[in-house]
């Protein structure tokens, strides 16, 4: 097997964690816009009580991710590649396609759920929750550049990030205990200890001795009454305050033992799913995260809209099937498209200087 194939193999259970992050991603997405049209979700409680419990881990899961790879592409690009390489591949994408979601949102009004306005262009940077699902990515180049930066300026350790995130996390926790307005601020906060410990756990996954142990069934299976018990709690005591926020929000700490509990054991999951046939297809919608993550709320509306309104058609686990369904296989082909067309401006932008015609001859 050539080197870089052992390489893909190896690494190739990010790709499917990905997959599961982002299918959960637009599962909540598309039932939260069937939710808003009044289409009748409320005559389906399974399907909102998956709604609140894979809302317990998805997001905390992407950050894990991003983190397991930010201390390496540091060290071997360097911090200016890194800053250069996040603002093409993420805040790019978060600018050109958050506008372009609220300028459609603001044009077809008569027929989404969203309100927009001119101040919404000004929500995207400073107030990017109030922009459906766009909050993430500027979250994600936020937390990203701060975790560079202290990591280039201070030579913080993973475990000294891990102290750090803690202290943020916390800080997050008075803030939406005391409802104080931060705007983008809060995600900083919040979501920096997911980002240290996906660094801190890449000091330990990778070892050939640690791979051997979480490949093992029985692991899983250890593992797999704990999440279950850990998701039905956040269920339950979120339902019991009528908010699928209430324990995030006002009990940090048990969130926060919940999402690390979700987030390791889809961890562990993907690598055991790596290179089965589900894990294959997992991996496949995973390569493409970022263009579903931003098409998929403007395709699934688009979707929920025709069907809707125009055909008349509003039962709901069949609507909730097809958004989906649609809303990830869309972007992916618009995603293939643009490759071969070599319009990668689309999803993210390049500072790489291409060598002229007269170099690539020589």
């Amino acid at each position: 097997m050539q080197p870089s194939l052992q390489k893909q193999n190896r690494y190739g259970w990010i790709d499917v964690a990905k997959g599961i992050a982002i299918i959960l991603v637009v599962y909540r997405h598309v039932f939260e816009g069937l939710s808003r049209a009044n289409l009748g979700t409320e005559s389906f409680p399974i399907l909102e009580d998956a709604n609140i419990m894979f809302f317990s881990f998805r997001m905390p899961l992407f950050f894990m991710i991003s983190g397991i790879f930010v201390a390496s592409s540091l060290a071997k690009r360097g911090i200016g590649w890194f800053a250069f390489n996040k603002t093409g591949t993420i805040l790019y994408p978060f600018l050109l396609w958050g506008c372009l979601q609220i300028t459609l949102q603001f044009i077809m009004s008569k027929y989404t759920n969203a309100d927009r306005s001119w101040i919404s262009y000004f929500d995207l940077l400073v107030r990017p929750r109030r922009i459906d699902q766009f909050w993430y990515l500027y979250a994600l180049f936020n937390v990203s550049m701060l975790f560079a930066l202290l990591s280039h300026w201070f030579k913080l350790k993973a475990w000294q990030h891990v102290l750090l995130g803690v202290v943020l996390y916390a800080a997050s926790g008075a803030i939406t205990v005391y409802h104080i307005e931060t705007g983008f601020v809060y995600d900083i906060l919040h979501y920096y200890i997911f980002m240290a410990l996906g660094s801190w756990i890449a000091q330990y996954i990778f070892r050939p001795e640690v791979e051997v142990w979480v490949k093992k069934t029985w692991v899983l299976l250890l593992l797999l009454p704990l999440f279950l018990y850990a998701n039905y709690q956040f269920l339950m005591i979120n339902n019991s305050h009528g908010s699928a926020n209430h324990i995030e929000y006002y009990q940090p700490a048990l969130y926060f033992i919940i999402a690390e509990i979700g987030g390791i054991f889809m961890l562990i999951l993907s690598m055991q799913l790596n290179g089965t046939s589900v894990g294959k297809l997992f991996a496949s919608i995973g390569r493409y995260s970022l263009q579903i993550y931003v098409m998929h709320v403007l395709v699934a509306s688009l979707v929920r809209t025709v069907f809707s309104k125009i055909i008349g058609y509003t039962y709901v686990p069949a609507l909730l099937f097809v958004c989906i369904t649609l809303g990830m296989v869309i972007p992916m082909l618009v995603a293939s498209i643009a490759q071969k067309k070599n319009w990668h401006w689309i999803f993210q932008w390049s500072f790489e200087k291409k060598p002229s015609t007269k170099m690539a001859v020589q």
